[in-house]
């Protein structure tokens, strides 16, 4: 029984945070900045001045800030009263007439008295010198991760069977505009996790996180940065590399990309109650006996969690998670976007559990049952995001959105 490996939590808890990362809710940091840099305003006094905006949602570039009496204008002539600037910028010049004189690309150069703006189609904005989406909005997100997990084995017994299986996890991610870039802000909305099945104990062993959990104010929040450079449809992109924390942070001054802690007990961790339910971590729910198992046609059993005492059981995990990921992904059109989760590293931790009689697991069992956690491989996960049209997005529309 001592080579048992329970696996505990981390294909949830994986699909429901590793897509999207979180530096703003204090549950994820993020390693280096991408793009998503805030640029200033405008310049005047005779320079040029770029806006984003516009009537319909398009946007514009202008060259504005025109010569007045006695001052100067971009190239550096003096304008006197005006009547001798002859350079972009100046009234009664047409910047629109030569591509020398704008930077308009593909997009339409209208011109102005003192300047000139570059109109894309309504639904996209002029950033970087082309026509790209408006990405600005909240996406329901869908991960399908392959996660693998190797057989546990006690001398010739078979305790779990390995296995593999695809992993649909679901979430909510809005992104704005940040300067030149993009930024986004996510949260998890659930998922699944597969059955573990157990020829030596003929059970199999199920678990989930309640749905209501997802939309609460305490789940910590997701922000990364998108390497983008345009937004055209068509265009790839990646995101900043995030790490991901649910259940648990890392303590002040540990490196969240670092090693991971070998203990859920380890001063390094410190425990935070996300779901709100008054006990650390994240609550997971062993599925009760009464069922079948769908994948191995096995009864579903509580867990074990006491290598000498085969009827102490547990019926709820106090659990946490981090995972280390990015994303690298495709501008489909100005609605959709989709592509990998490439996934560093998924490690979790169990803090305490809950028997089957409602007694609190011993300090023993609870390190034993943390000591076999784990064991699982998450593969790339392919991913679609939808843009939703409603105001106050949550968790419901994620689960139900059509994606590609």
């Amino acid at each position: 029984m001592v080579g048992i490996r329970i696996g505990l939590g981390l294909g949830l808890v994986y699909a429901a945070i590793a897509l999207l990362g979180c530096s703003g809710g204090g549950g994820e940091m993020t390693r280096n900045a991408g793009n998503a840099t805030m640029s200033g305003g405008s310049s005047s006094s005779g320079g040029k001045s770029a806006s984003t905006g516009g009537a319909g949602g398009n946007a514009i570039m202008s060259s504005g800030g025109g010569v007045s009496t006695g001052g100067m204008d971009p190239a550096g002539n003096t304008g006197g009263d005006g009547g001798s600037c002859t350079t972009a910028g100046c009234p009664g010049v047409d910047e629109c007439a030569s591509a020398d004189l704008n930077n308009c690309g593909a997009a339409t150069c209208v011109d102005m008295d003192q300047g000139f703006e570059c109109v894309c189609d309504a639904g996209l904005i002029f950033k970087n010198g082309v026509c790209g989406c408006d990405l600005a909005g909240t996406y329901a997100v869908k991960t399908i991760a392959p996660l693998s997990w190797p057989a546990s084995k006690a001398a010739l017994d078979t305790i779990i069977e390995a296995g593999m299986e695809d992993t649909t996890g679901f979430g909510l991610l809005t992104i704005t505009q940040l300067g030149d870039g993009w930024v986004g802000e996510s949260r998890g909305c659930g998922g699944e996790n597969p059955d573990l099945c157990s020829p030596y104990y003929g059970e199999a062993f199920g678990q989930s996180f309640p749905e209501s959990i997802w939309d609460l104010p305490s789940m910590p929040a997701a922000n990364l940065g998108f390497n983008i450079t345009g937004g055209a449809p068509g265009e790839t992109f990646t995101t900043t590399q995030s790490a991901a924390f649910l259940g648990f942070r890392f303590a002040d001054g540990v490196d969240p990309f670092g090693a991971f802690p070998a203990s859920a007990t380890d001063p390094s961790l410190v425990w935070v109650d996300d779901d709100s339910d008054g006990n650390p971590g994240l609550t997971s729910n062993v599925t009760p006996p009464g069922g079948t198992s769908a994948r191995c046609n096995m009864p579903y059993g509580y867990f074990p969690v006491d290598a000498l005492v085969a009827s102490a059981v547990a019926k709820t995990f106090y659990v946490g998670a981090r995972t280390i990921s990015h994303i690298e992904g495709t501008i489909v059109d100005c609605n959709t976007l989709t592509g990998q989760v490439l996934t560093d590293s998924a490690n979790g931790r169990v803090y305490g559990c809950v028997r089957d009689d409602g007694s609190a697991c011993s300090a023993t069992q609870a390190k034993f049952v943390d000591s076999n956690s784990g064991g699982q491989t998450i593969g790339p996960a392919a991913f679609s995001m939808v843009k939703l049209t409603s105001a106050s997005p949550v968790c419901a529309d994620a689960r139900s959105a059509t994606y590609p």
